[in-house]
């Protein structure tokens, strides 16, 4: 594929969300997932500022490392995402701290996940959703990694004319647990309408002596009580005559998902249920009077923990010692896959209730809503990062959109903006303002901010993309202060950019592509399509027609969604890449990926062939396609001032990832082409090359920053830099024999 470059490259940002996985025999593009860089609160660093944020997070302990203490596993329903926290020791007592290498050690999974050791082999097992049922995975880790092998790829129990799948729906959340305590576990799921708890019996031990997965269905009224349509009534001591399964169902399903948690929350023989349902916001403990092997519930609490309930809809709870002090703890948090109704704030969505009781008889008391997630950079659902220096002081800057949080029964959208209070090189970033010159007042949600000198009066200035009452638009708001000066924006004064037909999910892209000083517009579409609009009118009056519906010849697979395309010099070879976000819907391992295709701009009508094993693995030592959050949103930055652009990515789960470049490419041969001095700190360079050819300078974003120089062999040929800033620079040379690139710093 060949690359023709403008002769005045614009300046490029690309962000949003995508779909494929291909991969070639070249390694030249690699990302490293890092923690390195520093994000305070305030005065306080954040433990795990960079493990991608939590929406509606499943938590359960298990040991990932070879220490003594349990550590941390959490599944997001939300981003189908798992992550993993090591028990980090701090003086006397321990953290929590995010160990991404762990996560990528287990298997895709959707809608739950339980840890339970079912095999009585001191490793917990995975206990997940499948199709009509559940899927049970083995733990067989050896030598310090995790491994699992599937026992089954669905439970089964007694029918009446033979086995039958444990059912279940997509919402649901069940219990497993060795209800009666017989050595072996079971399983508790509520019925089809929500009523009724069923208990399906593990005989193994019964039948074999050992703990296996063989069920029979020992009770359709566990617990002897019915639900109803009115949250948190129920009808203790009932006769069960509810239950589908008898033909005397009377009333009607008044939900599709229960979430059940079986302990013992006080000193009695039979285990207590905390229980929710889809269609009701609080949490109910429901109290056994009965024995392990014959349930009774004799009271509840409709409203639970009663010092201060959970108020969020479809709770699910969590039982586990999460502060190191030897007591389980409660956690409850939404058991939902999106926001319908806008009702959740998943910057605190997260609620810990200490045990200041005693194991055997807890007493539950509330500490925070924001549990890891005040550890972490999480502005709550869809977080869309843009890297820009918005206070002029020569570094990078994140500034962060987002969905949004409930305000009066919508979603109210903010920009977020960490200052960077460190170097070019060694950045620090600091929480400087959670609603960024007040872009609240738009009353919008899905904020996205592109940052660009879209009037190209050289100060830099914001494309943003929101959501008012369904209506999805772009607007650029132009800065008002002069170049080299701190940004400033009016919120209420705007450009509209006539392009129809957009939805919160599409991710833009703006790029000078037909070199006429006017941005046109890359756009990434729901269904994997890359949809390419030049820009017929002006920047000042701007006009949109779509020339091709599918750049790259995108989407490359069926399963391919939500595109999010990012262009940049990612191997700083002189050329211009595209790096594409995307999220798989159909084949595991499921959520986000990456691939980069070389030098792809400005031929757009070739299909792709990109390069997808690029994302470090630290289990595995290997760059290859790692699984990433459901919905991820890239943006540009060389953030240690090496050279190479570096990615940050937002998450559905409204956190950021943060990969650092370690791609290879732009390498010379050393005599044929030199730069000296090199650093630069004076006002000139000289380029030396071998034989006759041109040579022209790119930044990394790729733009094309001076016309062709021509070299004559062996003639030094000055260059004056005087004026350009600080940074890296890659100059590509041509010559007779083809073409090679090298790097040049500027250093003042």
């Amino acid at each position: 594929m060949t690359t023709r470059f403008p002769k005045n490259f614009a300046k490029t940002l690309c962000l949003a969300l995508l779909a494929t996985g291909f991969s070639t025999s070249a390694q030249s593009f690699r990302f490293r997932p890092a923690q390195s860089i520093p994000v305070l609160h305030n005065a306080d660093t954040l433990a795990n500022a960079w493990a991608g944020g939590l929406n509606a997070a499943q938590y359960a302990t298990m040991r990932l490392n070879d220490d003594a203490v349990d550590d941390l596993v959490v599944f997001d329903r939300y981003t189908s995402q798992v992550s993993t926290f090591v028990a980090e020791r701090t003086g006397t007592t321990y953290r929590w701290r995010h160990a991404p290498r762990y996560q990528t050690q287990f298997p895709s999974m959707r809608n739950w996940m339980l840890l339970v050791d079912y095999d009585n082999d001191g490793r917990k097992d995975i206990f997940t959703h499948t199709e009509f049922g559940m899927r049970v995975l083995r733990n067989v880790s050896a030598g310090g990694n995790l491994a699992w092998t599937t026992t089954s790829d669905l439970l089964l129990t007694d029918g009446s004319s033979g086995p039958v799948n444990i059912s279940l729906s997509a919402a649901d959340y069940p219990a497993v647990t060795d209800v009666d305590n017989d050595g072996d576990i079971d399983v508790l799921a509520t019925d089809a309408t929500g009523h009724l708890v069923y208990w399906y019996q593990n005989t193994s031990m019964e039948q074999t002596g050992r703990p296996g997965l063989q069920f029979r269905t020992a009770s359709r009224c566990w617990g002897q009580f019915e639900g109803s349509e009115v949250c948190g009534a129920f009808e203790l001591n009932a006769g069960c005559d509810t239950d589908p399964l008898s033909g005397n169902s009377g009333g009607r399903i008044m939900h599709t998902g229960s979430a059940l948690l079986i302990a013992n929350l006080r000193q009695a023989p039979g285990k207590d249920l905390l229980l929710s349902n889809v269609s009701c916001a609080n949490l109910t403990l429901l109290r056994n009077a009965g024995t392990p092997q014959q349930a009774r519930m004799g009271s509840f609490v409709a409203s639970y923990p009663e010092s201060r309930p959970s108020t969020f809809p479809y709770p699910a709870a969590f039982y586990e010692d999460l502060d190191f002090d030897g007591r389980k703890d409660l956690l409850v948090a939404p058991n939902v896959g999106s926001n319908d109704g806008n009702l959740y704030d998943f910057t605190r969505s997260n609620w810990l209730y200490r045990n200041a009781g005693t194991s055997s008889e807890p007493d539950f008391a509330f500490v925070e809503d924001a549990f890891l997630q005040r550890t972490m950079i999480d502005v709550g659902e869809m977080s869309t990062p843009a890297l820009t220096d918005l206070d002029a002081d020569g570094d990078l800057d994140l500034v962060l959109g987002n969905a949004g949080t409930p305000n009066n029964g919508r979603l109210l959208g903010v920009l977020t903006v960490y200052e960077n209070i460190g170097t070019r090189a060694n950045p620090t970033f600091r929480l400087q303002a959670t609603d960024y010159e007040g872009f609240s007042a738009l009353q919008a949600s899905n904020l996205k901010p592109y940052f660009l000198d879209w009037n190209r009066d050289g100060a830099t200035d914001l494309v943003l993309m929101s959501t008012v009452r369904s209506q999805t638009s772009l607007n650029v708001f132009l800065n008002q202060a002069r170049a080299g000066q701190p940004y400033r924006f009016l919120p209420g004064t705007s450009l509209n950019l006539p392009l129809g037909g957009l939805r919160p999910e599409f991710a833009p892209c703006f790029y000078d592509v037909d070199n006429d000083s006017n941005w046109d517009v890359l756009l990434g579409k729901n269904l994997g399509e890359l949809e390419y609009h030049r820009n017929t009118g002006t920047n000042a009056a701007p006009a949109f027609t779509r020339i091709n519906p599918s750049v790259g010849g995108l989407p490359l697979g069926l399963s391919d969604r939500s595109q999010a395309p990012l262009l940049a010099d990612w191997n700083a070879d002189g050329r211009v890449d595209l790096l594409s976000a995307y999220r798989n819907s159909a084949e595991p391992p499921y959520g986000g990926r990456l691939w980069v295709a070389d030098d792809i701009l400005p031929t757009f009508d070739a299909t792709v062939e990109p390069e997808a094993g690029i994302v470090w693995n630290e289990a595995r030592s290997v760059y290859d396609t790692l699984p990433l959050p459901a919905f991820i949103a890239p943006a540009v930055g060389d953030l240690n001032n090496d050279g190479m652009p570096d990615l940050v990515l937002g998450t559905g789960s409204g956190g950021v990832l943060l990969l650092l470049n370690e791609s290879t490419g732009g390498q010379t041969t050393a005599g044929e082409f030199s730069v000296n001095p090199n650093p630069a700190n004076g006002p000139e360079v000289f380029f030396l090359a071998r034989q006759e050819g041109q040579a022209t300078v790119f930044n990394l974003l790729g733009q094309q920053l001076t016309q062709p120089i021509s070299l004559q062999a062996n003639v030094r040929t000055p260059v004056n830099v005087a004026n350009w800033a600080s940074g890296l620079y890659v100059v590509r040379f041509n010559g007779p024999n083809g073409s090679l690139s090298r790097r040049m710093v500027v250093s003042r």
